[in-house]
């Protein structure tokens, strides 16, 4: 389990979201502790091959269903430390990611987030324009491959994953209760109930 400034930042990244480029994020939120999810991404460092890199990104933007997702560059998942990334790379290196993208790459927010005395590059993908296609190749003639992210596997997707990504997903409705009545009519419980909700 992550210890909570480290989790903070994570939540901070999310929170600042989509839409603010080059933001820098307070880490030291109060936030609730969780625990890596399926949206988001840990990485001790910046990935060596631009080839695996994009692979992983579109499989997991192909599995968010149209939902954000984040990477967090310099967060060591396997020992729960911190060691941070040079933020400057990502210049250098989102181009050689995008360059195995058959036509659209997930557009990317990068946020900087400081955490005692290191840098983490929180990445945010927007994925609505899924799916995202990679070349697998670049020798002969062009293959390409449309992966899905299964838990931490990426592979290739299925036909019901396809149809599933061209398929307008159906977001949960966020609703709030405005007034509650219940009117007791009998000493068995029947009655009369009236509730007023606000959906969005």
């Amino acid at each position: 389990r992550f210890a909570l400034p480290v989790v903070a930042m994570v939540a901070a990244a999310l929170l600042a979201g989509c839409g603010k480029p080059n933001a820098t994020v307070d880490p030291e939120l109060t936030a609730e502790l969780i625990q890596p999810v399926a949206r988001v991404e840990l990485k001790a460092e910046w990935p060596r091959d631009p080839a695996r890199a994009a692979r992983r990104l579109a499989g997991h933007a192909n599995a968010a269903r149209q939902e954000a997702i984040l990477w967090l560059i310099g967060v060591d998942e396997g020992s729960s430390s911190v060691p941070g990334a040079d933020y400057a790379n990502l210049a250098f290196w989102w181009p050689q990611v995008v360059h195995w993208f058959d036509g659209v790459a997930p557009a990317i927010t990068d946020v900087n987030v400081p955490y005692d005395g290191e840098t983490v590059a929180a990445l945010c993908f927007e994925t609505d324009r899924a799916p995202y296609v990679v070349n697998v190749s670049e020798q002969g003639p062009t293959n390409h491959e449309v992966p899905w992210r299964e838990a931490t596997r990426v592979r290739s997707a299925r036909r019901e994953e396809l149809l599933r990504m061209l398929v307008p997903a159906l977001r949960e409705p966020e609703i709030e209760v405005l007034k509650a009545e219940y009117d007791a009519q009998s000493p068995w419980g029947a009655g009369h109930f009236e509730c007023e909700l606000y959906v969005i």
